[in-house]
């Protein structure tokens, strides 16, 4: 995932990276993918992610956001935990959530976009 930062200027290589997940959990599903890039990528510039976003999708060698499954039901369970903002792979919300607002990252650019984070 640093790899594929560094096509969109995150230049991580002379960096130790660690990814920490709450209470020791060990992360083994892909849609945690996206999740990582932005937290990575948040840490590089110095900007905090807003806490009432979400973001889930598994992350290509390329940069594309891949669907995962269940993701109408991550949806519904992200708006019961009070996520307002989710960042999702295309056609992750066939029907509209109420209270949550959807933005499609087709790209890990659109994601970096959408999260107002662009590299040095």
């Amino acid at each position: 995932l640093a790899a594929v930062l560094g096509n969109f200027g995150f230049h991580l290589h002379d960096r130790d990276l660690f990814v920490n997940a709450a209470g020791g959990v060990r992360i083994e599903e892909t849609a945690s993918d996206l999740t990582v890039v932005a937290a990575v990528a948040s840490s590089f510039m110095g900007r905090a992610i807003p806490r009432d976003t979400l973001i889930f999708g598994e992350v290509g060698l390329v940069g594309e956001v891949r669907s995962v499954a269940q993701a109408a039901r991550r949806l519904r369970e992200a708006a019961r935990h009070g996520f307002r903002r989710v960042l999702a792979p295309p056609g992750a919300a066939p029907d509209p959530i109420p209270g949550v607002t959807v933005v499609t990252t087709a790209t890990v650019s659109a994601l970096l976009t959408a999260l107002s984070l662009t590299s040095r």
